[in-house]
């Protein structure tokens, strides 16, 4: 099996895992297949989760922190409804933000690093 390929696997099952955290601690049924995964009292949230490290296969298995990938039209959707990300490493919650506190509106996918959005709470000493 490929590194990308089992990559990509522990990413979908700590995605899955972080939904079904926040499932269970909110009392919410993930919405699949909606725009956003939740609906809280018309509140829209957005749950995105990474890795804590990734090895690059193409650097000779150099780490490098992980990644969100945050989708333009979503986080528009999120902007334009006072929207929220909730972002998990691995399958730990990291930080509740909202969607306008992360990034401006913009076309296509943006990555951000982990690192990043613990700089925007200053709370890397604790991940």
């Amino acid at each position: 099996m490929s590194g990308t390929v089992l990559s990509n696997r522990i990413a979908k099952s700590n995605g899955l895992a972080a939904e079904a955290i926040v499932s269970a601690e909110l009392g919410l049924s993930h919405t699949p297949y909606k725009m956003v995964d939740f609906d809280y009292d018309n509140l829209k949230l957005e749950v995105k989760s990474c890795q804590r490290v990734i090895k690059k296969l193409q650097k000779g298995g150099e780490t490098r922190y992980g990644r969100y990938f945050l989708i333009g039209y979503q986080h528009q959707y999120l902007l334009d409804h006072n929207g929220f990300y909730l972002f998990f490493v691995d399958s730990t919650p990291l930080a509740v933000l909202p969607a306008d506190s992360v990034c401006p509106s913009f076309d296509g996918i943006r990555q951000m690093s982990w690192q990043t959005i613990a700089a925007i709470l200053d709370v890397g000493a604790w991940v």
